[in-house]
């Protein structure tokens, strides 16, 4: 397994890697919104790879000068579980606390993966009911960028 940089000509992959993942994490909805996330930010997106095929992707991106985002992490269904997201967050937070301007790290999930992200020190700020489609809500994370947690991480 390793983890590389996304490059445009992943775009398809990584999308039917997404569709997988639709209805049960994401609303179909969400593939428009990813499609033009990697039209903006491709330049800090990842993919994970197996045997030289992609099974996931995660990236951040700064939406403000002082915020670093976590952002679309999601793996096929059939390699979740292995500890693979865990090393995707940690590269985005690695990444993002590169950047000395940053005082906080976000992450925009659902009810369905809040706790896994909440193993890396991350602290619900706001729920929202049925905000990404019916039955997905969005649930707002975040944490002090310049927080220790290299315990959380397991750096």
């Amino acid at each position: 397994m390793r983890i590389r940089r996304y490059t445009p000509r992943d775009r398809q992959k990584v999308l039917a890697v997404f569709r997988l993942n639709v209805p049960d994490f994401f609303d179909v909805r969400e593939v428009r919104d990813l499609e033009e996330y990697l039209d903006r930010h491709h330049g800090t997106y990842f993919v994970v790879e197996e045997d030289g095929e992609i099974i996931g992707a995660g990236g951040y991106h700064f939406p403000d000068g002082s915020t670093g985002r976590l952002s679309w992490i999601f793996f096929d269904p059939g390699h979740r579980g292995q500890g693979m997201g865990g090393l995707l967050v940690r590269r985005g937070m690695e990444e993002i606390q590169k950047n000395r301007n940053v005082t906080r790290i976000v992450v925009e999930t659902s009810q369905l993966a809040f706790r896994f992200f909440q193993t890396f020190g991350l602290v619900v700020e706001k729920i929202e009911r049925d905000y990404w489609g019916k039955g997905l809500d969005l649930v707002v994370m975040s944490m002090p960028a310049d927080r220790d947690t290299e315990s959380k991480r397991g750096i």
